[in-house]
């Protein structure tokens, strides 16, 4: 029985002594750190998510170790060990999303018995947004009872495009709850915008099944696709509706800001789209 003690101490000691440590840098394609990226080791079953910098510490026993690295939104990355140090630490993750083929132009009209809220404002008009991978969201205090998102609608100027120019707009939804914003679409769609497109593009959530609850708050806006660092110009409809504010991340990494004019207020012109009360 004690010898048995012993070699059980031994073999732990043996194997946890065996294990290694590797830190790894998760970025994006132009070299922008990437936080809270899963970093797991198939082989030992142990895991760490990056931190702000994009670094976390990887646990590894073999070089030979397999290792799973994903975050929605990006296509996920299978490794060994002996592969992330051929890459020098640093794993580059390439954005994934769907394109979204329901998009509906200004003279499509949304079917069925719904119910539409549009933002109110004396003053609207156009605002051009050029970065590199921003994203804009505005506020929406749901005030009727509950139902469920079918179609929202943005206002685009396609003058803004040349002829040859085109942007991908990431639709983004959130429920504001307090200071913590929860994304209620799974999925990274994605819309093509561009020179040939009308003003106003409607886009169909009919299956996302996403509920709006009488007295949430909600944030909805779009985020410019970031694609090898270009600068990417949109011309977004605003304007100024009391109560209202928006939120402008410059780029993926930075942190929120908030816009408001006031007491005037400042938001993306949007129509609301959602089925009959429950």
């Amino acid at each position: 029985m004690k010898i048995s003690f012993i070699i059980a101490i031994l073999f732990y000691s043996l194997s946890t002594f065996s294990q290694q440590e590797l830190k790894v840098y998760t970025v994006s394609e132009i070299d922008y750190p990437i936080e809270n990226v899963l970093v797991y080791n198939l082989n030992n079953n142990t895991f760490n998510y990056s931190d702000p910098s994009g670094e976390t510490i990887l646990n590894y026993t073999s070089g030979k170790d397999s290792t799973n690295i994903r975050i929605p939104g990006y296509e996920p990355v299978y490794l060994t060990i002996e592969d992330i140090f051929a890459r020098n630490n640093k794993i580059f993750l390439k954005p994934y999303f769907e394109e979204l083929d329901q998009v509906w132009i200004t003279d499509s009209k949304v079917k069925g018995k719904m119910l539409k809220r549009e933002m109110k404002a004396k003053n609207k008009y156009f605002t051009e947004l050029v970065s590199s991978g921003a994203s804009l969201i505005s506020t929406y205090h749901h005030k009727d009872c509950s139902g469920v998102l079918q179609a929202l609608t943005f206002y685009i100027d396609k003058t803004a495009l040349k002829k040859t120019d085109s942007t991908y707009l990431r639709p983004l939804i959130y429920l504001l709850e307090g200071d913590n914003k929860v994304s209620l679409l799974d999925t990274p769609y994605a819309i093509l915008i561009d020179n040939n497109q009308a003003k106003d593009v409607l886009i169909n959530f009919a299956n996302s099944k996403i509920p709006l609850v009488k007295d949430n708050t909600y944030l909805f806006g779009f985020e410019v696709i970031n694609r090898d660092d270009r600068k990417e110009k949109i011309q977004i409809r605003v304007g100024n509706s009391k109560g209202n504010y928006s939120l402008l991340k410059g780029n993926p990494t930075s942190d929120w800001t908030k816009l408001s004019i006031g007491k005037e207020g400042f938001s993306i012109d949007y129509e609301l789209y959602f089925n009959s009360c429950n």
